[in-house]
Parts: structure tokens; C-alpha cells; sequence
């Protein structure tokens, strides 16, 4: 049996290293997700810079600095490294689940864990969980071991403190032991002294960064999504500007009521459980909005209840045997789920549930082998199959299942493997390549560049050359975000789809989007278009800021709009048009109190007898900033193309402007500066004059 163990094995291998060597392959954008901060600490970490970065700890990218190199090598052989990690983890899951249970299971975990599309996927990305997966699995397996034999606590404080300087979850492992230790010797706990052990090697190995941490912002623990990240409301709180600070367990709980954390923790809930469904699937299964149902779960542990006290007496038999196991399990499930449940409405991803599959697989391959167990001993009867044939017969079907189910996608991958995935990083990244290549030839020395939040272009490659700031987050006013390209030194700004979608706010109010592409028909005061990529409309556009911004309209006005919204000026293309041409208007607008409600903007060409000659009606900064987001006494620049008909007759047409609700289409009441109402609620801007000539 053995020898069907290892083949089966090794053929899960072959078919995980094939599948995720393709996977390489398609992973090419260098900057997604935490690739690219994980390679620029790999990078420091070669060139003794730093040993974190306040994010990511350093032992993975310790073993990435051996590959540093601001190359697209660099890239591809770490993207390697990972998958051998990944394959270690399987290996190294194996051997241990073996010796814990037996090899059927062992067989079945690794199964399960190789096919899970998380785990996959995780294994071919720059991040650190194929490896923190083996560290937590390990130090879960000898804490276990070392209630029986205490040498092994030394193994578990070892693993714990290496998972540490993987990751700041790491520390869980620690925390679940002491818990652990508590519920299982209770008052004798304070007698055990070989319970020192674990902490011991765990605080042994993780010192290195303890210190730093403690010599760089002077706190042994610290962490960005520990310290600051917990108590964000949206991700976007992490781009703040330079000079700001991000928020803590006490400005939170400062500015939060009661029902604001609760109301936090039942929407975690409902996203984690999701998150956590998702997770444990299968590759290729969806899950859909069903598990954020709390009848769903209800129905799940009912069902599991009721699992529980049918085969109650092989239930308290199991626990009994396995009793620090369990312990140490549920113990560990719950120290590291709290903080995620409390961090899913800021971000939630699959990924921080990732060292947890193994040992869920785990006893999800018990219930199954013990299942599968149950039901075959009455079919094996009735065909009268005992003894030695009957064991025979289930190892041969439980090994037909197994193979079934590897063997296509093996077949399926080993047809894709001819794909070099360093020919494909070189190629897919030419563009991005030649964007940053001429904007370091316009910089002098290490400068600061605008650009993001954005995952397109490698910044990791050009860090030597180039200083990168995003655009802070809630930026919407163009005079506060031109104080900040003067705060920072920056000339330049870079943007992408990815940048107007995520500070479209801002951006919308002057630049547009045209499918993919960035379109800069008006170019916001003190801007130059320095570099259209590869054309215009441009994939990646850079900006080269010439002067200090100045935003005055050309015609000021000074009209309010339901004591909510005052419009300051307008700006006019053209007083003169022709037939068929398109009149662009530019209106500014500051809102004086906050709006409940989101206006729609009219804008009118009436002709000389009255009717509407020319419309345009939509949400004001083209439907991306509505009037229930704008901060008060922020000005907003907004535009509008009015395009005349082309039968349009010779004359001087009236432009008229204001707002209305667009479910009962009633208008905000006008009012000009002397407090009058205007007739009509509109603001008259004057005249244009259209002409045949």
C-alpha cells in the first residue's frame, strides 16, 4: 500500500507543479496585490536597507533577496520559489498528517489541499502564505506533539516564531498556546514549568524583528494592519497624505458609537462567512451570496448538531482520544478569526484564511475516511468481501477515486507546459517598461512621481530612480491636491484606468475615461501632457504640472441652490457658434451644507422663443462625485459638452442652469445674493449667439 500511497502522491505533485507552472506563466502583472511591495523588500533586504517595512516581515522575502535584482528575472525566479514552496507545504503536510493519523488521510488532506484554487493560486503570487502555511501547519502538528513529549514544544516555539517573521499572524500560534495550555491543565498550569519552552524559541527567533521593530517605531509588535489597518472604515484610509496619521484602537473607539461596532461586527460576520465558504471550496466551485445568510449558517449547525449527537458516542470517544488536538484547533480557529471577522468590511480576502486549510482538510479527511468507512462495510457484507479482500477492495476503489479525479487536470496542464514564463514577464511588460524607462530619463535623481493607487506599473524596478506617492484618499478639491504635489516636490503625475476609477472624485472633474483609455480633452489649470502611451487616448498618461494652480472662473456668479449648493462661476468655450458645434461649458460649484440627496444638474440652450434648444442633464462631475458626497466648502469644477442641433436657427439663445430631483423632477428653489428667489429656479448665465457665418 505503501507504494500506491507514494504514487498517488506523486502524482498529485506532477499535477499541482505542471497546473501552477502554467499559472507562472499568467502571472505577469508584477505589481498585483502585494507583489510588488514584496519584491522592493526583497530588494532592500539584498541592499541591507531595511529588514521590514512596517507591513511585510522579512523572512520571505529573506529568501527573495538571494534572486534580487531590478531584472524581470527577478520576478519570474521568485515566482518559482514560491511554487516550490507550495509543493514543500504538500510534502511536508503529508509526512506529518501520516504520523498524526494515518496514510489514507494523509493522502486525502494533501488531495484537498493541492486542488484547493486558493492555495494554487497563492503558491504561484509573490506572497508569503505558501510558506506561512507549512510554518503554521508545523507548529500546529509539535504544540500538539509536545503535550505528549515536551522536546517538541521547542520544534512549536521554533515554527511559531519563524510564521512571526512570515507574518504578523504569526502570533496567534503563540496566543493559541497559552490559551491551550490554560484549558488543558487549568489551575496546575502555574506548576508546569516546561510550558516556558514554547514562548522561550518562539521570542528566541523572533527577536530580530522584535528589536528592529522596536528601533524603528518604537514598538517591538508593530505593524501597520495590527496598529492602524483594524481600525480603518474603508482601505482607502491608506493612502493618506504626507503629514497625516492614520487612526488607532483609540481614535476609534473615540469616534464610534456602540452601534457602530456592532454594526461593524455583524456585517464582518456575514462577509467573513462568505469568505471563509469560498475558501474551503474546491477549484472551480462558486460561492454566491447564500453563505452571507445567517439562516444558512443556522441550518449548517443544526445540521451539525444534529451530526454531533447521532454519532455522539464515536464523537465524545474521538474528543477524548484526540482531546488537545481539538483544543488546540478550535482554540486557534477562533484567535485567528476574531481579528479577520473584525477586518472583513475594510478587506477581506481568502488569502488570510489560507494557513488554516491543512488543518481543517485535516479533519475534514477524518469525517470523510470514517464516512466512507461506515457506508462500505455494508456493501463489502453483502457481497460477502471480508478480511484481507475487503481491505483490498476499499484501498482500490479509495485509489480509483483519487486518480479519477488528479489524472485530467495533469493531462489537461502537461499540454500548456511549454510556456516560458521569463520570455512572458519580458514581453507582457514592454509597455509598462517603456513608460517608466522615459519618465526616469525626465527626473532628476530620486525624485518624487505621482501615481495610484494603481497595480500597473512595476515600481519595484524603477525604486533606485523613482519615489512613487499615491493620491491621497478624499482628495476631491483640485486646490488641496495642488498643495500636495507642492508638499511633495512632484512634477509629474502618471495616470492609469485604475488610478480615475479609484480617485475619480477628483479626476472626473477635468479628465474622462474612453472604455480602457484616459482622455484629456481638458487639461486642468498648470498641466501639460507630456506623455500620451501609447497614444491618445492613452493607457498610461503623464502630466508635467508647469505652474501653480489657479482655479478662478471666468464669469463669477454667486447663486444658491436650496441653501445647499452655491454656484460660484462658469466658464464658456465659445459666445459664438455655428449649427452641428458643441458648446462646452465648465460650471463651480461649492457646496455650503451637506445633501442628503443626489441632485441632477440641467443645463439649457433655450432658443429665441423659449424651448429647449440643447440639453444636457446628468449628475454633476459626470455621475462619479454626487451631491451627497461633496465636503462643504469644497469647490468643484464640473463640465459639460452641449451639442446644438444642426437645424439649429440663427439667433441669441439663453443658457440656463440648476438642479432638480430626479425621482419627482423638482427643482432646488434659486436664490441670487441678495437672497431673492429667481423665477423659475434657474440661474441665467447669458447669451451665445448662434450664427450661419
Amino acid at each position: 500500500m505503501k507504494t500506491a500511497n507514494y504514487a498517488i502522491l506523486l502524482l498529485l505533485l506532477a499535477r499541482f507543479v505542471m497546473t501552477g507552472w502554467v499559472q507562472v506563466g499568467e502571472n505577469w502583472n508584477s505589481d498585483t496585490l502585494d507583489q510588488g511591495p514584496y519584491l522592493q523588500l526583497g530588494l532592500d533586504i539584498r541592499e541591507c536597507k531595511a529588514l521590514s517595512d512596517g507591513n511585510r516581515h522579512p523572512l520571505y522575502p529573506a529568501l527573495m533577496a538571494l534572486f534580487a535584482e531590478r531584472d524581470w528575472a527577478y520576478f519570474t525566479r521568485v515566482k518559482i520559489l514560491t511554487l516550490a514552496l507550495g509543493t514543500m507545504c504538500l510534502m511536508v503536510v503529508y509526512g506529518l498528517s501520516c504520523r498524526l493519523v494515518n496514510e489514507e488521510v494523509a493522502l486525502l488532506t494533501v488531495f484537498l489541499l493541492s486542488v484547493n484554487r486558493v492555495f494554487s493560486a497563492l503558491s504561484c503570487t509573490i506572497m508569503c502564505e505558501s510558506l506561512l502555511v507549512i510554518l503554521f501547519f508545523m507548529a500546529w502538528y509539535f504544540t500538539i506533539q509536545g503535550f505528549v513529549n515536551r522536546r517538541c514544544w521547542v520544534l512549536a516555539g521554533v515554527c511559531a516564531g519563524l510564521a512571526y517573521l512570515t507574518k504578523s499572524s504569526g502570533q496567534a500560534l503563540l496566543v493559541c498556546f497559552i490559551l491551550t495550555s490554560v484549558i488543558v491543565y487549568r489551575t496546575k498550569v502555574w506548576t508546569k514549568s516546561g510550558l516556558l519552552i514554547f514562548p522561550l524559541f518562539y521570542l528566541l527567533v523572533a527577536s530580530p524583528l522584535l528589536v528592529y521593530n522596536y528601533q524603528a517605531y518604537h514598538n517591538p509588535l508593530y505593524n501597520i494592519n495590527t496598529n492602524h489597518v483594524l481600525w480603518f472604515d474603508t482601505w482607502e484610509e491608506y493612502f493618506i497624505a504626507p503629514g497625516q496619521s492614520y487612526p488607532t484602537m483609540l481614535t476609534y473607539l473615540q469616534t464610534h458609537s456602540i452601534r457602530d461596532v456592532a454594526a461593524r461586527l455583524w456585517k464582518g460576520i456575514r462577509m467573513a462567512s462568505q469568505t471563509v465558504a469560498q475558501t474551503l471550496m474546491p477549484g472551480g466551485v462558486e460561492i454566491g451570496g447564500l453563505w452571507q445568510s445567517p439562516i444558512t449558517w443556522a441550518v449548517v449547525a443544526l445540521l451539525t448538531v444534529a451530526g454531533l449527537w447521532y454519532f455522539r458516542d464515536k464523537a465524545i470517544a474521538y474528543f477524548r482520544a484526540h482531546r488537545e488536538r481539538v483544543i488546540v484547533t478550535v482554540t486557534l480557529i477562533g484567535i485567528l478569526g476574531l481579528p479577520l471577522i473584525w477586518y472583513a468590511p475594510v478587506i477581506s480576502r481568502s488569502r488570510f484564511w489560507a494557513p488554516l486549510l491543512p488543518i481543517v482538510y485535516l479533519f475534514v479527511s477524518e469525517i470523510l475516511h470514517g464516512v466512507a468507512r461506515f457506508v462500505a462495510a455494508p456493501l463489502l457484507a453483502r457481497f460477502k468481501l471480508e478480511g484481507r479482500t475487503s481491505i483490498w477492495v476499499g484501498y482500490l476503489a479509495f485509489y480509483a477515486c483519487l486518480a479519477a479525479l488528479v489524472l485530467p487536470g495533469a493531462v489537461e496542464a502537461a499540454g500548456r507546459m511549454e510556456v516560458n514564463p521569463f520570455r512572458t514577464d519580458r514581453e507582457q511588460n514592454v509597455d509598462r517598461d517603456r513608460v517608466l524607462t522615459w519618465l526616469a530619463e525626465q527626473v532628476n535623481g530620486h525624485e518624487t512621481v505621482i501615481w495610484g493607487p494603481s497595480h500597473a506599473l512595476p515600481r519595484w524596478k524603477f525604486s533606485d530612480k523613482i519615489a512613487f506617492e499615491p493620491i491621497p484618499y478624499g482628495v476631491i478639491d483640485w486646490r488641496e491636491f495642488d498643495d500636495f504635489l507642492v508638499e511633495t516636490g512632484a512634477r509629474y503625475v502618471i495616470l492609469d484606468r485604475e488610478t480615475f476609477n479609484r480617485r475619480s472624485g477628483l479626476l472626473a472633474q477635468y479628465l474622462d475615461i474612453k472604455g480602457m483609455k484616459i482622455v484629456a480633452q481638458t487639461l486642468p489649470p498648470g498641466w501639460e501632457l507630456v506623455l500620451a502611451y501609447p497614444g491618445h487616448p492613452c493607457d498610461f498618461c503623464v502630466f508635467q504640472r508647469t505652474h501653480p494652480l489657479r482655479i478662478e472662473p471666468s464669469h463669477p456668479v454667486q447663486a444658491l441652490l436650496g441653501d445647499q449648493a452655491r454656484l460660484i462661476g462658469y466658464d464658456l468655450s465659445h459666445q459664438t457658434v455655428q449649427p452641428g458645434d458643441t458648446l462646452h461649458l465648465t460650471l463651480y460649484w461649492e457646496a455650503v451644507a451637506e445633501m442628503d440627496k443626489d441632485y441632477t444638474v440641467f443645463t439649457h440652450l433655450l432658443s429665441p422663443d423659449g424651448t429647449v434648444a440643447a440639453a444636457k442633464d446628468n449628475p454633476p462631475i459626470r455621475a462619479l462625485l454626487p451631491t451627497s458626497l461633496w465636503p462643504v466648502g469644497v469647490l468643484l469644477v464640473d463640465h459639460y459638452d452641449i451639442d446644438l442641433p444642426p437645424d439649429a436657427g440663427s439667433g441669441d439663445y439663453e443658457l440656463e442652469v440648476g438642479m432638480y430631483l430626479f425621482e419627482t423632477l423638482e427643482r432646488l428653489p434659486v436664490t441670487d445674493e441678495h437672497g431673492r428667489r429667481l423665477p423659475e429656479d434657474r440661474v441665467l448665465l447669458g447669451t451665445v449667439r448662434v450664427t450661419d457665418d
